[in-house]
C-alpha cells in the first residue's frame, strides 16, 4: 500500500517535469515573421522565438484574396525583399521545410503611393521599422514569467485534482 502512495505522489511532479521539459523545446522551434516598407520595397526577416535568424526560408506573397504576388528566400541573417507591384495588403507566409509557418500582413497604408514620396524621410522610416521590428520580438519571446506561470498552472490543476481524490476517498470510507 505504502509502495502504491510513494508512486502516486511521485508520478504527478514527474509527469510535470516532463512537460516543462518538452514544452521548452517545442517553443523554440516557433518562428516568426516580420516586414516594413520602404517606398515600395518590401523587407522583412524571419527569426526563431530564440532569437536565431532563420536562414533560407521560403517567403510566400499574398494579396488580400489570396493570390500570389511573389516569393522570397531569406538570406543568411534571414532577411529578404520583395518589391510591391501594386499597393495593397500583402499577406506574407513563412514556412521551414520541417512545417512550421508563421505569418504578418503589411498595410497597403506603409507602402508609397509613388517613390518620390518615401525618398526625404527613408531613414526615419528604417529607424520605426527597427524599432516596430524589436517591440515585435520581445511580444514573441518567451520569459521566465511565462515559463513560471505555465508551471503554477500546473501545479494548480494538479492540487485541485488531489483535492477531489481526496474528498472522493474520504466518502468512500477505509
Amino acid at each position: 500500500m505504502r509502495r502504491l502512495l510513494v508512486c502516486r505522489y511521485i508520478a504527478a511532479p514527474v509527469f510535470a517535469v516532463c512537460l516543462i521539459g518538452s514544452a521548452g523545446t517545442a517553443f523554440a522551434h516557433k518562428i516568426n515573421i516580420f516586414a516594413w516598407a520602404e517606398g515600395k520595397t518590401i523587407t522583412g526577416s524571419v527569426y526563431f522565438s530564440g532569437g536565431a535568424k532563420a536562414k533560407s526560408v521560403k517567403v510566400k506573397i499574398l494579396a488580400p484574396d489570396g493570390r500570389l504576388l511573389g516569393e522570397a528566400t531569406t538570406d543568411a541573417d534571414g532577411a529578404f525583399t520583395f518589391e510591391a507591384a501594386a499597393r495593397c495588403d500583402h499577406k506574407l507566409v513563412a514556412e521551414t521545410p520541417d512545417g512550421h509557418r508563421a505569418q504578418y500582413t503589411l498595410s497597403a497604408d506603409e507602402l508609397a503611393a509613388d517613390e518620390s514620396a518615401a525618398a526625404p524621410s527613408a531613414a526615419v522610416i528604417r529607424q520605426v521599422a527597427l524599432l516596430r521590428q524589436e517591440l515585435h520580438r520581445r511580444e514573441h519571446t518567451c520569459r521566465l514569467r511565462d515559463v513560471l506561470g505555465g508551471i503554477g498552472y500546473i501545479f494548480g490543476v494538479a492540487g485541485v485534482a488531489f483535492y477531489f481524490l481526496g474528498r472522493r476517498k474520504k466518502k468512500a470510507g477505509p
